[in-house]
């Protein structure tokens, strides 16, 4: 169920949301997404091990947080902030309640945590496959420039590629093999896969960052850049998810902190293993 702004039918006496929460975006007038404080929650301890933070300032930001959610209105009215322990998509910064008509959203509601690690492994080398084939002959496509995924994309005019007439489409979820692609690459996504393949990403990444043009290593750490589009585009916004997984991404890979983390917490396992996983890390004998 997608998202459409109606006017503002927040009441005047609902609660103040925490100064915890992260935009969506960079934009003006951007909401906060409950996945993106996820992944604010989830960087924190990467701020306090690299220095970024101070502890007591990343422990107050994600008690104000986890409290918050945790005394919210979960009656699921316009004024709300979830139903029943599911969050509302997005929601309004200054008071945590539901933003636009958006939906009670599953997976966000999942990434304020997953593992799924082969699979990711498998799509990654499927995304440099696609794009070593790139069978709708886009520029830039290649061996070592990969990476399509839902993000901000350019709103172009149609021009002619390899015989067709080629839309651009915004922001979309973009996928492989079957789209929709107009050109769009994602940076962080190939920083995302870099735990789960870093023989592909590695220099995938090196190429990101050694482009030789204007944009340089923008097209790393931007939501999508589009080398088709007559002149090049880059995303000129910045957005919360991309940047949460860079950070998170990053340091598993050089520590694997928040893989120690999250197998050293005791709730987690045992809400684990209470939903029937088994095995792998949750093993009693397993390293943690």
């Amino acid at each position: 169920m997608a998202c459409s702004a109606p006017p503002s039918i927040i009441s005047s006496d609902t609660p103040t949301a925490p100064t915890a929460w992260w935009p969506n975006t960079s934009r003006p007038g951007a909401h906060a997404s409950i996945a993106v404080v996820g992944f604010a929650l989830s960087a924190y301890p990467v701020g306090v091990e690299r220095g970024w933070m101070t502890r007591a300032d990343a422990l107050q930001r994600s008690l104000a947080a986890l409290r918050f959610f945790r005394d919210s209105d979960q009656r699921g009215t316009p004024e709300s902030t979830g139903y029943r322990g599911f969050y509302f998509h997005f929601l309004h910064l200054d008071r945590g309640t539901r933003a636009w008509r958006c939906e009670l959203s599953l997976i966000d509601t999942a990434l304020l945590y997953c593992d799924y690690f082969e699979n990711s492994r498998r799509a990654t080398y499927v995304q440099r496959a696609y794009a070593i084939q790139n069978p709708r002959g886009f520029v830039g496509y290649g061996e070592d420039t990969w990476g399509l995924s839902a993000g901000d994309g350019p709103r172009a005019p149609r021009q002619r590629i390899a015989g067709r007439r080629q839309s651009f489409y915004g922001y979309a979820a973009r996928g492989v093999p079957y789209g929709p692609d107009d050109g769009t690459l994602a940076g962080p996504s190939v920083v995302a896969s870099l735990v789960f393949a870093p023989e592909i990403a590695l220099p995938a990444i090196r190429r990101l960052l050694t482009r030789g043009s204007a944009i340089g290593d923008r097209a790393a750490r931007a939501s999508g850049f589009n080398d088709t589009v007559h002149g090049g585009w880059v995303s000129a916004g910045t957005f919360g998810l991309d940047q949460g997984l860079i950070v998170l991404m990053i340091e598993n890979f050089r520590t694997g902190l928040l893989w120690r983390l999250l197998r050293g917490s005791a709730p987690i396992r045992t809400g684990l293993h209470r939903a029937g996983f088994r095995g792998g890390w949750l093993a009693e004998d397993a390293p943690r």
